[in-house]
């Protein structure tokens, strides 16, 4: 059982080598190494296996060897001899033969070597072979495949003629032609690729290939043979090559799966039957190229079959004999541009309208047209262009070269590029009519005359050629490539490059033996060649070349002739020029003297003949384009008013231009031509000679300046910036200011140099008249009179009017005026006609006449004078401070009264009619004194009291303290009646207890507010509410266990205090706030984020209810003292049942809490639960 075991491990061993082996090996490295046995096999057997079975050495000196095994070698050096019919090779026919090896040193195979070795199936071909003679392996129908070295370059007529078993064929690069009938009735052949090196193939070299289903054919060969692909029925599409020309007879005859053909635009000859059983051929496109056409080319195809041939075609349907039924011959479609769309090779002809030999050309088409006709024969006719010309869209001359999709070549007009044909030179009259032609592409470094034309020797004018691209060999020019006659008034915008060592290239034209003359160049020229002409105009000139330019880039490389203008020159020259860096004698010239319209005047010579304009306010550089400015020379001298810039200088400018501003705006020019002086308007014409005067320009001032400053004696001005008055310090750019000689400021007044007046009047006057003298920074003067006016002040006083006591029929007259504060000496009199005091107020008028009458007015005001009834011993003490301007009178009284044991004190102030009055009282009764601030505000009077009353041991102020027995009350409070506001502060103390309470009470126009503040043993409550306009007062009392009550009555504009008060007390504010938000959660369920009074009267407060982003969401009206009223709804409210019911709830809650906490307390101490934990 255990060797079973050791038996089954070890199979299972070399079964996992075996597969892992098989693993390891790709399948194709596996197929090679199988491969490469058997041919090591044959090898073995074609080369030394076996026995000989003869030998034989031919004429030719080739050692021939024939093995048993059917393996035939061949050795030697040199060319196999030819064989024939009748001088036959040793193998000749022999179907034992199955290999065959020629040897290293065997340069070619003979005719007819192998023919008719039907056994043959392999066959190896040395390096040394350069020829495979005709028939070499004809009907040799078991040779699978066969590969050609690549020494190979010529394969005889029908080489492989009849292999019938013929699968593959690897022809080289080597190869250049392919014998007549080499690969004739290979049935089994499929595919072959022919190499590039092919440029010819053979009649019937493909013919009976039935199993041929595609063919590359090169480019490089020219005609397609007779028969060369006849009857290859498997053949279903082939592409010829652009190089063929001809298409010979019956090359596709009866490919009965041929479908698609394209025939290239270069055909012109299709022979006899080349289509024709070409059953399965849908459509044919037949080329304009096409002149000949041979009979039955299309017999016996499908009645479906298309037959196109393009526009321009020389062929009729007649030409198609039977088939002229499915013939549609295209007709020109021209686009806009010119360009047929069915054909590139034909162009709209352009017109001679005026039957005078002149085409119009105004489209790209039709340049096209013109050079083809002159490029075929027609040199000398006449063009004029009619439009600007456009070809290739895009940026041509910026292009590296490199044709973009789309573009289209050009030929030039009179090409005689690689032709040689002198004839072919243009020698008509090509007019641009200031047109230009864009968008020229030619790119062919073996061409030579290159250029919108080749060469000319006739008129070529009024042309721009702009953003083209030509590069060339030799003669390049942007214009023409060659001139022998005239070019004038042409420039060249493009980019030209040639690359010949001695190439002649410039930017108008590469050679000139002609003229050239108005013409420019701003395109770029360059030249590869080390003994090349390059020039800005002309690479070389034999011949005359005047009033040109150049502001190209002009490239050449070293040793090479080069120059702005012309690089090699034996002509003259004259009146030329080119951008320079530095102006030289040369013709070189710097940028702005081409700016400034100098270059573009001196190209115009002595200006008889207009070429060239520019206009100087936009172009850069001199044009040949009447519709810009004609550049004129303006000579301007600059006189004596210049002072070390006094100079004549020559500048340009345009016909029509105005005269040139100062740069300086503090500066005027004036312009005499003649001793005229020219005016403003005046413009420019022709050559000009002026002369310029620089005036300074006028300091303008303002009407404003002349209006009188009204000042007041004795107060300060605020400082006044003079140069306001100044309409054009812009231009004049600053203004220096002085005193006339005989001005004077009026006095404390300053003035600075930048004119800034300033200071303090310090004498009065009516008019004050002040000369200045203004100085411009251009030097322009200027007088400027101020005129003043310094009004008297109104003096300050403070008036009191001395006594203590005053009673109902004192004397007026008996009163001393006290005065004191005075800001000026002077003497007050009472003057109103009141003789006598009466009981009450009583209004004195006064007045205070000062001293210094010169700079002070005299001023009025009244003052209050109270007094005491006869029936009552009253002593007053009055103090009045007053000041009075002459429409406002400001008074302020304190006075004392006494009255029967009382002492009042009060403090008001009263404005009536622009009066305001203020007085302070002190009253005392019975041992109690109150003081009370108020302000009682009626028709236009405004009083303020202030009282002090003390009761028996009670002391009370306007903020105060009152302890009765322990007890502390503080009472804050607002009252309002008819404009008068009153406000107690107040603090009760009982017991240890400490309560406030806010509330306001409102009562026919007046509004009490009062804050108390109460404190306990172990509680403290506060609310704060912001209350606007509260005046505080403090009392303290301290009686026995009693409650002191403040009440404040105010009628019309009098404040009585006594000594029994009533208060009515409102809810505090924040109660009703906090009440409010709770009855608002609970009926809808939100709770508002604040509450707040905004609207209170005596009866009524209002309390809005906002959410946290301040939108409202209820407002209640409720009664401040009740806390009742109503919602926005109108639904009846009740805050403080609402508040209490919160509370009541609260406490239930709580108590419910603690009753339970104390029911499980009593519970646990009986015992109960002890017992649950025994058990």
């Amino acid at each position: 059982m255990k060797k079973q075991w050791k038996r089954l491990a070890a199979l299972s061993s070399a079964a996992v080598m075996a597969a892992g082996t098989l693993l390891y090996f790709p399948s194709g490295t596996l197929q090679n190494i199988r491969w490469e046995i058997a041919a090591n096999a044959e090898n073995a057997d074609a080369g030394n296996t076996g026995a000989v079975t003869w030998t034989k050495t031919e004429d030719d000196g080739l050692v021939w060897t024939l093995y048993d095994n059917g393996a035939l070698t061949i050795s030697g050096t040199g060319a196999m001899r030819d064989y024939a019919y009748n001088d036959k090779s040793p193998v000749y026919g022999d179907a034992n033969i199955t290999s065959l090896v020629i040897e290293d040193g065997v340069t070619r195979i003979g005719k007819n070597m192998c023919w008719g070795c039907s056994g043959l199936v392999d066959v190896m071909i040395p390096d040394s072979v350069t020829e495979i003679g005709s028939f070499s392996f004809a009907c040799c129908s078991s040779l699978p495949g066969v590969t050609i070295p690549e020494s190979v370059d010529t394969i005889g007529t029908s080489a492989f003629q009849s292999c019938t078993n013929l699968e593959r064929v690897t022809i080289p690069n080597s190869v250049k032609s392919i014998g007549t009938s080499a690969f004739q009735m290979c049935t089994a052949l499929t595919s072959i690729t022919i190499p590039e090196s092919v440029t010819d193939i053979g009649e019937d070299a493909f013919i009976w290939c039935s199993s041929l289903a595609s063919v590359e054919i090169p480019e490089g060969i020219t005609d397609i043979r007779n028969g060369t692909f006849r009857e290859c029925s498997s053949l279903e599409s082939i592409t010829i090559p652009s190089s063929v020309t001809n298409i010979d007879s019956y090359s596709f005859y009866q490919c009965t799966g041929l479908k698609h053909v394209t025939i290239p635009d270069r055909v012109t000859r299709i022979g006899h039957g080349v289509f024709a059983g070409c059953t399965s051929l849908e459509r044919m496109t037949i080329p304009n190229s096409v002149t000949s056409i041979g009979g039955g080319v299309f017999e016996d195809c499908s009645d479906s079959l298309a037959i196109t041939v393009v526009c321009g075609t020389v062929l009729t349907k007649d030409d198609f004999e039977d088939r002229a039924g499915s013939v549609t011959i295209m007709q020109h479609d021209f686009d806009a541009n010119g360009f047929c769309q069915n054909d590139t090779t034909h162009y709209q002809p352009a017109e001679d309208r005026d039957g005078d030999g002149t085409y119009e050309i105004s489209s790209a088409g039709q340049l096209y047209w013109f050079a083809d006709k002159v490029n075929n024969g027609e040199y000398s006719l006449n063009a004029v262009l009619t439009a600007d010309i456009s070809v290739n869209e895009g940026d041509v001359s910026g292009c590296d070269g490199n044709k973009a999709e789309g573009w289209r070549d050009w030929t030039p007009i009179g090409n005689v590029s690689n032709i040689g044909n002198v004839s072919n030179i243009y020698s008509g009259t090509f007019d641009g009519q200031d047109h230009t032609v864009s968008g020229l592409y030619f790119n062919d470094e073996d061409a030579e005359y290159v250029g919108l034309f080749g060469r000319s020797c006739g008129n070529i004018k009024n042309v721009g050629v702009v953003d083209s691209y030509f590069k060339g060999n030799n003669f390049v020019g942007g214009v023409c490539g060659s001139n022998d006659r005239t070019i004038t008034n042409c420039y060249n915008a493009g980019n030209l490059t040639a690359i010949e060592s001695s190439a002649a290239i410039g930017g108008i034209c590469g050679q000139n033996s002609g003229t050239i003359a108005n013409c420019y160049n701003t395109g770029t020229v360059t030249a590869t060649g080390s003994r090349a002409s390059v020039g800005g105009v002309c690479g070389s000139c034999i011949a005359s070349i005047s009033n040109c330019y150049n502001t190209g880039t002009v490239t050449a490389s070293s040793g090479a002739d080069i120059s702005g203008i012309c690089g090699y020159n034996i002509g003259p020259i004259t009146n030329c020029y080119y951008l320079a860096d530095t102006e030289d004698e040369n013709g070189g010239k710097i940028a702005e003297q081409f700016k400034s319209g100098e270059v573009c005047y001196l190209l115009n010579g002595d200006q008889s003949n207009i070429a060239f304009y520019q206009n100087l306010s936009t172009e850069k550089y001199p044009a040949l384009n009447a519709d810009s400015k004609q550049v004129c020379r303006l000579e301007l001298t600059y006189d004596e008013s210049f002072g070390e810039d006094a100079k004549t200088k020559t500048s340009y400018h345009n016909s029509g231009d105005k005269l040139e501003k100062s740069p300086d705006k503090g500066y005027v020019y004036q312009y005499f031509k003649g001793g005229e002086q020219l005016a403003e308007s005046d413009t420019l014409t022709g050559d000009t000679a002026i002369t310029v005067k620089k005036v300074p320009v006028e300091i303008v001032l303002s009407e404003g300046v002349s209006d009188t400053m009204k000042l007041t004696y004795q107060q300060e001005i605020a400082p006044l910036d003079l140069t306001l008055f100044v309409e054009n310090l812009d231009v004049l750019g600053s203004i220096q200011f002085a005193l006339d000689e005989d001005g004077t400021l009026p006095e404390g007044l300053t003035l600075t140099e930048d004119g800034v007046l300033s200071g303090t009047p310090e004498k009065a006057a009516e008019k004050v008249q002040t000369k200045l003298l203004l100085t411009a920074k251009n030097g322009a003067t200027k007088g400027m009179e101020l005129t003043f006016c310094i009004a008297k002040a109104n003096p300050t006083v403070e008036v009191t009017v001395d006594g203590d006591t005053h009673t109902e029929g004192d004397l007026v007259s008996e009163l001393k005026l006290i005065l004191s504060g005075n800001s000026t000496k002077g003497l007050a009199k009472i003057i109103s006609e009141i003789k006598a005091l009466a009981a009450g107020e009583n209004n004195l008028m006064w007045e205070f006449t000062p001293e210094d009458s010169d700079n002070y007015n005299v001023v009025t005001g009244t003052v209050v004078v109270n007094a005491q009834t006869t029936t009552t011993t009253t002593t007053t003490t009055t103090t009045t401070t007053t000041t009075t301007t002459a429409n406002e009178t400001t008074a302020t009284t304190k006075a004392t009264t006494t009255t029967s044991g009382t002492t009042s004190a009060t403090k008001a102030t009263t404005t009536t009619s622009g009066t305001t009055s203020a007085t302070k009282a002190t009253t005392a009764t019975s041992g109690t004194t109150s003081t009370t601030k108020a302000t009682t505000a009626t028709s236009g009077t405004t009083s303020t009291t202030k009282a002090t009353t003390a009761t028996s041991g009670t002391t009370s102020a306007t903020k105060a303290t009152t302890a009765t027995s322990g007890t502390t009350s503080t009472t804050k409070a607002t009252t309002t009646t008819s404009g008068t506001t009153s406000a107690t502060k107040a603090t009760t103390t009982t017991s240890g207890t400490t309560s406030t309470t806010k509330a306001s009470t409102t009562t026919s126009g007046t509004t009490t507010t009062t804050k108390a503040t109460t404190a306990t043993s172990e509680t403290f409550s506060a609310t704060t509410n912001p209350t606007s306009s509260i005046t505080e007062s403090s009392t303290e009392t301290s009686t026995t266990p009693t409650t002191h009550t403040a009440e404040s009555e105010t009628a019309e504009t009098t404040l009585t205090t006594t000594s029994d008060t009533t208060s009515v007390t409102n809810i505090a504010d924040e109660d009703l706030c906090s009440w409010a938000i709770s009855d608002y959660q609970k009926k809808a369920g939100i709770t508002p984020a604040n509450a707040e009074i905004t609207a209170r009267s005596e009866n009524t407060c209002k309390i809005t209810l906002t959410d946290e982003n301040g939108n409202v969401l209820d407002i209640y009206t409720v009664d401040p003292k009740t806390g009742t009223g109503t919602d926005s709804s109108n639904t009846e409210v009740n805050l403080p049942q609402t508040g209490n019911n919160s509370m009541t709830n609260w406490l239930l809650c709580v108590g419910a809490v603690l009753f339970m906490g104390f029911g499980f307390g009593a519970v646990k101490a009986s015992g109960v639960l002890k017992r649950k934990e025994d058990a």
